[in-house]
């Protein structure tokens, strides 16, 4: 059952009762993705420069194009990550702008990093168990020396957290708090925001049949992301979920080929192998739904007590 408005999440919705116009919701939402856009190709302009060189400018962006649509080499990777830097300013600014509020009113308040590491804390446990098993299932294969992982992890992991705050500011902090300050059911203001979550994630030509069970996996995730904000009244519980899946799917153990550049192990296929792809799914699945029945059993033992 979904939850239902409790005095944590009403605490975390009030900032945007302020203004109850919709004109408000389609206007942060178009500066955030114009903010975006325009970090994002200004990025993409100075590092075609720098590497188009003697080979002119055109040469290099073909080069950055091409990097930042495979993902397949750590420089690479991380560059993609750094796009985000934008998207983290985009709804930052537009808390300001359109809100004449602070940024943190779209992380709430209350214990945000126990909130966190709990979540990281049982989700890393769960995923290290299961990439030992993956070795015998999947037979994983090395990807990149383990020297060289912890070199780009120091620059990467940053990046990494800005790019799921800047998601969940978005669509568990922002998005949702405007949706639960004008809809009283939770059946709006989770579900919405979690389909066009993962709506956007829809990826034919990288997974054929299976793009919808991406976005129907991806739009799962934004539903107990959404519901973990709702019963604790702070994006916590959602950073850290989001972090430590979106670690391991770089990080650690990423299929052949697109967004493979930072981790340390790939699986023998790729995302043309449909029939590994759902098992993936189903285990990725499994995983978030052990991680949110702890997290659920955990809140309920603590107010108990």
């Amino acid at each position: 059952m979904f939850p239902q408005m409790n005095s944590r999440f009403e605490a975390f919705v009030e900032p945007a009762k302020s203004q109850r116009s919709g004109w408000f919701v389609i206007l942060g939402l178009c500066l955030i993705v114009i903010f975006y856009l325009e970090f994002m190709y200004l990025l993409l302009f100075l590092f075609a420069a720098v590497i188009g060189g003697d080979d002119g400018f055109a040469i290099g962006l073909s080069q950055v194009s091409r990097m930042l649509g495979a993902a397949d080499t750590p420089l690479a990777l991380t560059l993609a990550l750094a796009t985000f830097i934008g998207m983290f300013g985009a709804v930052t600014l537009m808390a300001r702008v359109t809100r004449e509020r602070s940024p943190m009113s779209l992380i709430g308040t209350g214990p945000i990093v126990r909130n966190m590491f709990v979540v990281i804390l049982v989700l890393g446990t769960l995923i290290a168990v299961s990439t030992v098993f993956a070795h015998v299932y999947f037979d994983l294969q090395p990807n990149l020396p383990f020297s060289l992982w912890i070199r780009w992890l120091p620059l990467a992991i940053p990046l990494l957290f800005i790019q799921i705050a800047a998601e969940e500011m978005i669509f568990r902090g922002y998005f949702q708090q405007e949706l639960a300050a004008r809809f009283k059911s939770p059946l709006v203001w989770i579900l919405v925001p979690s389909v066009i979550f993962g709506s956007l994630h829809w990826d034919a030509e990288t997974y054929g049949s299976n793009a919808w069970l991406i976005v129907g996996s991806t739009t799962l995730f934004g539903v107990f992301a959404a519901d973990l904000t709702a019963r604790t009244g702070n994006l916590g519980a959602a950073f850290g979920l989001h972090f430590t899946n979106n670690f391991s799917a770089m990080f650690v153990t990423s299929m052949q080929g697109k967004m493979s550049g930072l981790s340390l192990y790939t699986t023998p296929f790729g995302a043309n192998d449909n029939d590994a792809i759902r098992i993936l799914m189903i285990w990725d699945i499994g995983l978030m739904l052990t991680t949110y029945l702890i997290y659920l059993f955990a809140i309920r033992i603590k107010r108990v007590a």
